[in-house]
């Protein structure tokens, strides 16, 4: 259960919160009036009272008799309303040297042309279609001629290796699979082609039909590494996600029709397919489709120019993507060069965001504007909590932003009921997961979702996300979150980066270990920054952490879009390497050689084989247990 507020009077944004629990029909009915229906529905929210949300079984439907269709609200309802000439998307791409700024109209005579080729093949309302493909506009316009046709679309992120592509093809079975050439990266092409061509061959399901669109650029060998991790399949309703994508633009961002938003994301992913394509354009703003990175192409200024040169009001981003930018640029010399005027604020989601990193860019940004961490996963499809820059009551009154609480992903969102559970000492996250929705979501605790995330809500009602679940330390029969002791090294002027993992320890059970990498520039000796942040974590966390081990490291595993491969550390101190063929390499890993240099550096330390599972039955340990 949430922690009970000190307060008499809740914030305005739980007062909201809790009217959309109360009264679903008026909260949510109010955004969905602003799109066009082909259908009115009669009812926003319908019950099935002979299924009990207990049960484990979704008991209810959004918009049960309406129709909607999301491309026409999201193209058509602007040009006909006169605003064709708008851009709705703009193209920047430094790894093709491209630029080009596309209009509604321009957008609405793509989508009828993509439409009526994928039409031409049979293809119709009901039938599934798989996207393969860069960040290109002709991404966002398969999605929208999809969505045009009633033809249910996934969209794949852009680099996967054959086989990920070839668990989708068997898991959502295609008529028709639309990809790109190529990915063009830093240093090298992304033969998609090449993997696409290899995953249908290996696949039991065999596509109808393949349309490529060629880019140009060369072909390469690159062939992608694989992973084990399997599609959560994940289906989102017309009208539940054209409503709530609208209004989390709204609530949360806070912007209008007409502004510009920059969402550093990819399309495959949830946050880019909500914030680069549906949301803007089911608002009807400008939306920023950038292809490449926020350093390295050609420096740390990349997303300060993006910001300037297309007077950018929102910036949404991952918090790594944040690290590396600071790790390169430190006293912000690249941010520097560009006018930031028109940015309103910066949002962070995809992983928990450290104090240091939001201080460092709010000065950047500027100081009377907010940086707002928050919290949201696939399976929500929209932010479970946040700060939000654009909140009305029911009545229309425009109410203030909760302040910003350093460490803290803001409140529950509207229509988000958050609580905290106790953990059941026999469950296991990690292997129900893989059984399916329901088994792996609304079974462990009967009557509602989980996330699968362990934290607080403090007595003002704010939420504290610190760890998954299966990154929960027993250190001598006390739980610890690594995130907790990640938030403690992040604060040292000389990190850019950490990642916190657990060892096993005979005594102790389990023990952490930092692995940090440093800012470019620092002249401290290392030995005097490792006495420092052991230093800070016993005095943040206490004696109980048993925090002793800092390793400076030259970089940290990490996914393209900036998540550092926490997973992958742990299998690596685990022992299991790449040549013993043990070691998986996620799909979505932006350079696979930073594995062998942490091997390296884990078997140097004498840390291999150390997983931080052993020792947890053994006898000393159990003896201490029973004691505290």
């Amino acid at each position: 259960m949430p922690a009970a507020s000190v307060n008499s009077t809740p914030h305005q944004q739980t007062q909201v919160q809790q009217a959309s629990l109360q009264n679903p029909d008026q909260y949510w009915g109010h955004f969905a009036s602003e799109l066009h229906w082909d259908t009115p529905y009669s009812k926003v929210l319908t019950f099935d009272k002979d299924r009990p949300v207990t049960s484990g079984e979704l008991n209810y439907t959004w918009f049960k008799d309406g129709k909607i269709n999301t491309c026409f609200n999201a193209v058509d309802r602007h040009v006909q309303a006169g605003r064709g000439k708008q851009v709705a998307i703009y193209y920047d791409s430094p790894m093709n040297n491209e630029k080009r700024p596309i209009t509604y109209l321009e957008l609405l005579e793509d989508v009828q042309t993509c439409a009526g080729v994928i039409a031409s093949y049979g293809i119709k309302k009901g039938d599934m279609v798989l996207i393969y493909m860069p960040m290109i506009p002709e991404a966002l316009v398969s999605m929208l001629a999809c969505a045009r046709l009633g033809v249910t679309h996934g969209v794949v992120f852009g680099g996967f290796a054959p086989l990920e592509i070839q668990k989708r093809i068997n898991d959502c079975k295609p008529k028709l699979i639309i990809g790109g050439s190529c990915g063009i990266e830093v240093n090298k092409i992304i033969p998609y082609k090449d993997m696409l061509d290899k995953a249908i061959d290996m696949s039991d399901h065999k596509p109808a039909y393949k349309i490529i669109f060629q880019r140009d650029a060369g072909r390469g060998s690159e062939s992608g590494p694989g992973t084990t991790g399997l599609p959560k399949g994940v289906v989102r309703d017309n009208g539940g996600h054209a409503t709530q994508t609208l209004a989390t633009m709204k609530t949360l961002l806070g912007i209008r029709p007409g502004d510009v938003i920059f969402c550093a994301s990819d399309v495959g992913w949830v946050v880019g397919h909500t914030f680069i394509c549906y949301g803007p354009l089911l608002l009807g703003c400008s939306t920023v489709l950038y292809e490449g990175k926020p350093v390295g192409t050609p420096d740390a200024g990349a997303f300060f120019r993006i910001i300037e040169e297309y007077k950018v009001s929102t910036w949404y981003t991952a918090p790594t993507a944040l690290r590396a930018i600071r790790r390169v640029d430190p006293d912000g010399h690249f941010s520097a060069k560009y006018n930031l005027h028109t940015l309103k604020g910066l949002y962070l989601a995809g992983e928990r965001s450290d104090t240091g990193t939001i201080e460092h860019f709010r000065h950047i940004i500027g100081d009377d504007r907010p940086v707002v961490d928050n919290y949201w996963s696939t399976e929500s499809g929209s932010p479970i909590t946040g700060a939000c820059q654009g909140l009305y009551d029911l009545h229309g009154n425009k109410l203030a932003p909760i302040p910003i609480r350093k460490g803290a992903a803001g409140m529950a969102m509207p229509g988000y009921d958050v609580r905290i559970l106790a953990d059941p000492e026999d469950s296991s996250t990690t292997q129900i997961k893989e059984l399916g929705f329901q088994k792996g979501y609304l079974t462990r605790f009967p009557g509602y979702y989980d996330t699968g995330d362990a934290g607080i809500i403090d007595e003002d009602g704010y939420v504290h996300v610190m760890s998954r679940t299966d990154d929960i330390m027993q250190v001598a029969g006390h739980r610890l979150s690594t995130g907790s002791v990640e938030l403690i090294l992040a604060e040292h002027p000389a990190i850019s980066e950490c990642c916190v993992v657990p060892l096993s320890d005979k005594l102790k059970g389990q023990v952490p270990i930092g692995l940090v990498v440093l800012k470019a520039g620092v002249n401290q000796k290392e030995e005097e920054i490792v006495k420092e942040t052991v230093g800070m974590v016993r005095q943040n966390l206490g004696a109980i952490a048993n925090y002793n081990q800092t390793q400076i490291v030259r970089r940290l595993p990490k996914t393209r879009s900036g998540k550092i491969l926490r997973r992958t550390i742990r299998d690596i101190i685990a022992g299991k390497s790449l040549e013993n063929n043990q070691l998986v390499v996620p799909a979505t890993i932006e350079d696979p050689t930073v594995l062998k240099e942490l091997e390296e550096v884990m078997t140097r330390l004498g840390l291999v084989g150390n997983d931080g599972e052993a020792g947890k039955d053994d006898d000393t340990v159990k003896k201490i247990k029973s004691k505290l």
